[in-house]
């Protein structure tokens, strides 16, 4: 049995990580979303800059809100996790603007039905980034 609660622990500690990494991710879709929308549908700005300022804000309030909540890695290597977190958000960023393009062009299909599918990869490619990579814990 004592070998058994380290293991135990860590899987509550990975499931408790990912649940918060989905909240956020969740209360930041409902953000970048809105913003896209007001920006492009209100606002009339073209689909590809309104996805520009809508993601600049959603990943910084995704940065902080993980940092801070989701993997508790505050006052920890600053500048490498910023720098590492700005890599991922640009891998995220060419994926999202080359999901949405393909829609778009291709498929002749609204910008939103673009930007909703490359939501579904980057939750992906964004969890094992920041967890293994951005705020990974140094042993």
């Amino acid at each position: 049995m004592p070998l058994i609660m380290p293991i135990v622990f860590r899987i509550n500690k990975e499931k408790r990580a990912f649940i918060w990494f989905i909240s956020v991710g969740i209360i930041v879709l409902i953000l970048y979303y809105t913003i896209f929308k007001i920006l492009n549908a209100v606002l009339m700005l073209d689909y590809k800059l309104a996805i520009s300022i809508s993601y600049v804000v959603a990943v910084t309030c995704h940065f902080l809100m993980n940092k801070t909540f989701t993997f508790r890695r505050n006052n920890v290597n600053l500048d490498r996790q910023v720098i590492r977190y700005i890599v991922t958000c640009a891998i995220n960023y060419l994926i999202t603007i080359i999901v949405v393009e393909l829609t778009v062009k291709r498929l002749l299909f609204p910008a939103d039905f673009g930007l909703i599918a490359s939501i579904f990869i980057t939750v992906l490619s964004g969890y094992l980034l920041t967890r293994f990579w951005v705020f990974r814990h140094e042993t």
